[in-house]
C-alpha cells in the first residue's frame, strides 16, 4: 500500500508561504532546515570573507532557517504546517580526513564534528 502524500506549508521566516508538495506523511521530519546561500569562508591571507552561492572548499559557516512541525502526525490533514523557529549557524566539521584535509560536512548543531566523525571521537 503506498504512503499517503501530503503537502508541507511553511509559516514565517524566509520561506513564509512556500509549499512543498507530495511528501510521504510517515516520513516527515520534526524539523526542516533551509540553508542560506550566503556563507563565511577563510581567505588565502588567513582572514575571513563573505561569499554567496555554492559553498567553496574553504567554507567556515552559514546560517539556516529552522522550521518546526506544528501539525501532529495522527491528524488527517492535506497540508502539514511547519512554523519558523529560529535562525541557526551551521559550522563546518573540524575533523581532518585521511588526506589531511578538513572535512567538508557540516558539524552536528552544537557540536564540533559531523555525524561521521562524532562516532570516531
Amino acid at each position: 500500500m503506498p504512503d499517503k502524500l501530503v503537502n508541507i506549508g511553511f509559516i514565517g521566516g524566509d520561506n513564509d508561504g512556500e509549499v512543498l508538495e507530495n511528501f510521504p506523511v510517515n516520513k516527515l521530519p520534526p524539523r526542516f532546515y533551509f540553508p542560506s546561500d550566503i556563507y563565511f569562508a577563510d581567505d588565502k591571507s588567513g582572514g575571513m570573507n563573505i561569499y554567496k552561492g555554492k559553498l567553496n572548499t574553504y567554507w567556515h559557516s552559514y546560517s539556516a532557517c529552522c522550521y518546526v512541525r506544528k501539525t501532529e502526525n495522527n491528524k488527517p490533514v492535506s497540508i502539514v504546517k511547519y512554523e519558523f523557529s529560529e535562525n541557526i549557524m551551521i559550522d563546518r566539521c573540524s575533523a581532518l580526513t585521511n588526506k589531511k584535509l578538513r572535512c567538508m560536512k557540516p558539524a552536528i548543531y552544537g557540536k564540533t564534528h559531523c555525524s561521521t566523525h562524532t562516532k570516531k571521537t
